[in-house]
């Protein structure tokens, strides 16, 4: 097995990786394949599951992938806060080559070059991240869960205006919120309740994300996923703690948030890093980003929890 590849990208790299260092787990997947990079949670203390994708050719160059899967896809599990700290240390760097490594045992070694500051000779720094290798099998079985239609699908008000309503909610000790809308409605209407203490409120003038087909064109608005009447609203509870470190995703700078409910299943949200070649409100068919191969998406499924 042999990888080794330059990034040069660092800066989405790291758009992609810090939101998961909000979100508690111990650890996070890395899939590479020739065509396309993905970062995976599935072991969040919360039980949300973040996937994440962005075209290989985006972040890597001069990529070498040999090992005995099919298509020669590497699958590594790697610690996400040592994973962390070595993307965010390549800010700074003007080349950062990534290779696999022993040392003694399987590390992800990064090599990265910047100029020193008193811009003599360059600064190499290095980084061994300690790493486990995903079996063939293993690789197989990493899926992104697979949605019907979503209820509804609205982008998002800019995150800091939501995230300081959560902070309301949770300094109220609310541990747990309901979103709820209608769609076609264009509104965001969030309740939390204590014994002492009731709150609600409704954002306005929200767009509704476009549905696209699997080749990216317009496929008109969504059908209804379950038997929900035209006034009803579909809404989801989730923990306050989840959904609050969700929306740590600002830390990636998104040009825009899209959230779709699943009638009392779960809530879904697509944080869109850039969309050069179509609008960042596209939503996949079946509850998936669009699949337009020159974005990056992270994506964040948060469960209901039942009261």
């Amino acid at each position: 097995m042999r990888m080794k590849f330059k990034v040069i990208s660092p800066k989405t790299l790291a758009k992609l990786v810090a939101p998961l260092d909000k979100l508690g787990a111990r650890h996070c997947t890395l899939r590479f394949s020739r065509h396309r990079f993905y970062l995976v949670v599935k072991d969040a203390a919360d039980a949300t599951q973040v996937w994440s994708h962005a075209p290989a050719d985006l972040l890597f160059e001069e990529m070498l992938l040999e090992s005995s899967h099919p298509t020669s896809e590497i699958a590594l599990s790697v610690p996400t806060a040592l994973l962390h700290r070595a993307v965010k240390s390549m800010a700074t760097a003007h080349a950062v080559t990534v290779k696999l490594a022993r040392n003694p045992t399987p590390v992800l070694a990064m090599t990265m070059v910047a100029e020193s500051k008193a811009g003599a000779r360059p600064v190499v720094v290095h980084h061994d991240v300690p790493i486990r290798v995903l079996k063939r099998s293993a690789i197989d079985e990493l899926r992104e869960p697979r949605m019907p239609w979503s209820d509804v699908y609205v982008a998002l008000p800019p995150l800091a205006t939501l995230r300081a309503m959560i902070d309301r909610i949770k300094a109220m000790g609310a541990t747990h919120l309901t979103l709820a809308s209608r769609h076609g409605l264009g509104e965001l209407r969030i309740r939390a309740e204590t014994p002492n203490v009731q709150f609600e409120t409704v954002i306005g003038r929200l767009e509704h994300a476009r549905v696209v087909d699997e080749r990216g064109q317009d496929a008109g608005p969504a059908p209804l996923a379950t038997a929900l009447r035209a006034d009803q609203l579909a809404e989801v509870t989730v923990a306050t703690a989840d959904f609050s470190r969700v929306m740590q995703c600002h830390v990636a700078h998104p040009t825009q948030v899209v959230l779709a409910i699943h009638h009392q299943v779960c809530a879904v949200v697509y944080a869109h890093l850039d969309a050069p070649d179509s609008p960042p409100d596209d939503v996949g068919r079946g509850g998936h980003a669009a699949p337009n191969q020159s974005e990056s998406v992270l994506t964040y499924y948060v469960p209901a929890r039942i009261l």
